[in-house]
């Protein structure tokens, strides 16, 4: 389970029974466990037991300095001086903030669905993104197709395709490839869907749009267009080019 900053504090067994409980500071320094804590701890980060710093895929932070210990390899904004800093942790605001990887990749997609009871849906997306491993800017980008289908339940009744967006705290392709879990709804033609990486939970995936289809009727009564679904997913990435 995690609090409201999405730190993990307590874990439980098979029967469950709590099996862990962790607190942390503001800036993710553990003032107290009893157990033996999961591997992502403070805002569901990567901790690195050889060096006891939370792995941030861009970047290694250090918990005792508050700080990262490399550079950030984008430039902060001008007219916002905490971005100016290119060590510091969420703008040295860990209460309000977090900066899980400091890059993302979006795409745009064309994506069906359909579903009563039982929901599927799948989509093929062409998509960008910026390898947070390479400190240059002008390399480390990729770009390719990606394609993923899943399936779950919905309540309600889904039925449409058409175009969506997506962004996502992966910085390339291979950690945008594998299997999700995923949660959402629509009302009439727009939607939207939040998904969280099996693998590393702090890997998230916002994406949205609309899919616009037939109107659904049972007796001559026409359903509300209203639905909510879950399931889980799986996405192959081909990063065609890479720079």
């Amino acid at each position: 389970m995690e609090d409201g900053m999405g730190n993990i504090r307590f874990t439980s067994n098979s029967s469950g029974n709590e099996a862990s409980q962790t607190d942390y500071d503001p800036f993710g320094n553990k003032r107290y466990d009893n157990s033996i804590p999961p591997k992502y701890q403070f805002q569901e980060q990567y901790l690195d037991e050889e060096s006891d710093m939370y792995y941030m895929r861009a970047r290694y932070y250090d918990p005792v300095n508050g700080q990262f210990i490399s550079r950030d390899p984008i430039d902060g904004m001008v007219n916002n001086p905490q971005t100016q800093n290119p060590y510091a942790y969420a703008l040295n605001n860990p209460i309000n903030l977090s900066d899980p990887s400091g890059e993302m990749a979006i795409g745009l997609c064309v994506s069906a669905n359909l579903g009563a009871g039982i929901y599927g849906t799948c989509s093929f997306c062409i998509g960008i993104a910026k390898d947070s491993n390479s400190s240059n800017w002008g390399t480390g980008w990729q770009a390719g197709p990606i394609a993923s289908v899943g399936g779950g339940g919905v309540a309600g009744v889904a039925s449409g395709v058409g175009v969506t967006g997506f962004v996502t705290n992966a910085n390339n392709f291979e950690q945008i490839a594998g299997r999700d879990t995923f949660a959402g709804g629509s009302a009439w033609a727009g939607g939207i869907d939040v998904a969280q990486d099996h693998d590393d939970p702090s890997i998230k995936t916002f994406s949205g749009g609309f899919t616009p289809g037939p109107d659904v009727t049972i007796g001559g009564v026409v359903l509300l267009p209203v639905e909510i679904h879950g399931g889980a997913s799986y996405s192959w990435a081909f990063p065609w080019i890479s720079q």
